[in-house]
């Protein structure tokens, strides 16, 4: 499989992951790529015009990040700074989120990798925690056969709101949807 994809390749795989069809494609659903390009995804990146810019693996799933976390509603300001808090930042276990990112979307179907991530959701704090830990602030990677707990976990804490993303899932549809 490829690592790079041209931004036609990558916008018609995330459309079709997230159902939109082509009349979406060109409207809404670029305006909601173009969005986020505004806003920063992917980081480091200030595409120019008139040459075709290659999307790598990491930049894939910058935008997969921010669309999954859109699929809860979340403001695509605090998705995009979700992103630049946690992406090369030694998280649980030491692992960045964007080595378990990259992970899930090399892995093959039968590998043994983490699967999900689950952010404690206080968007609503975001300003005015004296901590700035508001918004997405922290996260926890979870096996597949570990998920249950943790939702049983979380309705039992002082703060039983959880976002919860099957990155795998996602990352492996999307991986398909390129090599169409």
């Amino acid at each position: 499989m490829e690592s790079a994809w041209t931004y036609k390749r990558l916008e018609t795989a995330f459309a079709r992951l997230y159902g939109a069809d082509e009349a979406a494609q060109v409207g809404p659903f670029r305006g909601r790529v173009k969005h986020l390009q505004r806003l920063g995804v992917p980081m480091a990146r200030r595409p120019g015009r008139g040459s075709k810019a290659l999307y790598d693996i990491d930049e894939a799933m910058q935008f997969l990040f921010c669309f999954e976390l859109s699929c809860f509603g979340i403001d695509p300001t605090l998705a995009v700074a979700a992103l630049e808090r946690h992406w090369d930042r030694p998280g649980p276990g030491d692992a960045t989120l964007s080595s378990f990112m990259r992970r899930c979307f090399e892995a093959e179907e039968d590998a043994e990798v983490p699967t999900h991530l689950a952010f404690s959701a206080m968007g609503v704090a975001r300003g005015w925690n004296p901590e700035d830990l508001g918004g997405l602030a922290t996260y926890e990677v979870i096996e597949t056969a570990d998920v249950p707990g943790r939702i049983r976990a979380a309705g039992q804490s002082h703060s039983p709101r959880i976002i919860l993303l099957n990155v795998r899932s996602a990352a492996g549809e999307l991986r398909t949807h390129l090599a169409a």
